[in-house]
């Protein structure tokens, strides 16, 4: 059963709402519109304007905090899970138009009101302190060039080049010829969404937001994986926990998507055995591990772990190893293109990193399984049966595969040679 209460509105009624205040939650991807989107949008506006009808954008979904829920203040945050990209560029286009009207006054008249109060109804309000004055707040990789752009401010070392380009677009474009300010600001107001806003403690979030991902979100399995460990907690752990960890992953992999997915398939594979998950179920699998093994009390340690072994992942696969005997060795394997290896690998490099295996027996291990891949290729031999083959070695001696402190030293090499190479 729902709980939640959904009801047509404007993106100006959103914005302008009174002692409201907007945040995009860590757990979501960053802007991500481009030009096309931008594109599309403008002539959009236009059109309505210029026709006078209404124009639907979708949907928008907020979680209240309540209020003061940050520092204090009288403001309500609302946590938006659904509809930021649209919020964000609405405020990109508003900012330029509020740039357009301080540079033409006369045209403050057409849209009934001051320079300072479009600005304090839609952008920023001096009335507030520190980030309590936008009326809209990015997660932590776009914040400050949003706050930048608004406040008109120096941008920041790591800005945000979409919400910079996608800014600037909208300013030239109010510059051009045929721009009508008239026009454009009935355009404006004829924007509508479905607004939503869910009750905290009956709706849930995880389920809407899953549904919402079914019928069409392009979110990669980082957004997916992210999201679920984060959305059900409160804010400010989330925020610590997205600092501490998963900023630190999301910097591993980049906009690589897909090591992002094979490493967390690599991991579940050994967290499952012997169970295997298949690679295109792997975020069921893994909803279905952190419930059973984290819940939602323990996710500093659910992701101390992830994070440990995508450095792991990285070090072995993506070229960040810093001693040359070991990345030579690991570039070597790595060029076989043998997947089923991987998780063998991580699970020891676990054991190397923890310093139960040497470095001499891990480039021992590393000669004799790129020989055993290699010869695999030369003969033609399929790799069907691989993932098996793998996953018993590193059932075979867990303990020492995980290198838990106080047993004495396990030939690895040796295991690794007991196996038959036929």
């Amino acid at each position: 059963m729902w709980y939640m209460k959904a009801d047509d509105r404007s993106l100006l009624e959103i914005l302008s709402a009174s002692n409201a205040q907007y945040v995009i939650p860590v757990y979501q991807r960053p802007y991500s519109w481009t030009d096309k989107q931008c594109r599309e949008l403008w002539e959009d506006i236009k059109l309505s304007g210029e026709l006078n009808h209404s124009h639907f954008l979708g949907s928008i979904l907020a979680i209240p905090q309540g209020i003061g829920a940050e520092g204090g203040s009288d403001l309500e945050r609302l946590l938006i899970i659904d509809g930021q990209q649209r919020l964000t560029t609405l405020t990109l286009i508003l900012q330029s138009f509020y740039e357009y009207l301080r540079e033409h006054r006369e045209c403050c008249q057409q849209i009934g009101m001051t320079l300072g109060k479009f600005r304090t109804k839609y952008l920023y309000d001096d009335g507030y302190f520190d980030t309590d004055r936008y009326r809209l707040v990015l997660s932590a990789t776009d914040a400050d060039t949003l706050f930048s752009i608004v406040n008109e401010s120096p941008k920041p070392g790591n800005f945000s080049s979409l919400l910079e380009d996608n800014y600037h677009y909208f300013r030239d474009s109010m510059r051009s010829n045929d721009f009508n300010p008239r026009r454009f600001w009935n355009g404006i107001k004829n924007l509508h969404v479905i607004y939503t806003e869910l009750i905290p403690g009956k709706d849930n979030p995880k389920l809407i937001f899953e549904s919402m991902n079914s019928k069409g979100l392009d979110l990669t399995p980082i957004d997916l994986a992210r999201n679920y460990i984060l959305m059900s907690l409160p804010e400010q752990e989330q925020n610590d926990l997205y600092a501490n960890y998963w900023h630190r992953v999301e910097i591993l992999f980049g906009t690589e998507t897909k090591d992002f997915n094979r490493f967390l398939w690599y991991w579940l594979s050994l967290k499952l055995t012997p169970q295997q998950p298949k690679e295109s179920e792997v975020y069921e699998y893994f909803k279905h591990y952190v419930d059973t093994e984290y819940g939602e009390s323990h996710r500093d340690d659910l992701l101390r772990d992830i994070l440990r072994n995508a450095e792991h992942y990285a070090r072995l696969f993506l070229g960040k190893e810093t001693d040359r005997d070991l990345r030579t060795a690991f570039h070597r394997i790595t060029s076989l293109n043998v997947a089923p290896s991987r998780p063998l690998m991580l699970a020891i490099y676990d054991s190397y990193d923890r310093g139960s295996l040497s470095k001499a027996d891990f480039l021992g291990i590393c000669i004799l399984l790129e020989s055993y891949l290699f010869r695999r290729i030369v003969c033609g031999t399929k790799t069907a049966g691989l993932n098996r083959f793998f996953a018993g070695m590193y059932k075979k001696s867990p303990r020492q595969l995980c290198g838990c402190h106080g047993l004495h030293q396990y030939d690895l090499v040796h295991a690794i040679s007991a196996f038959p190479h036929r």
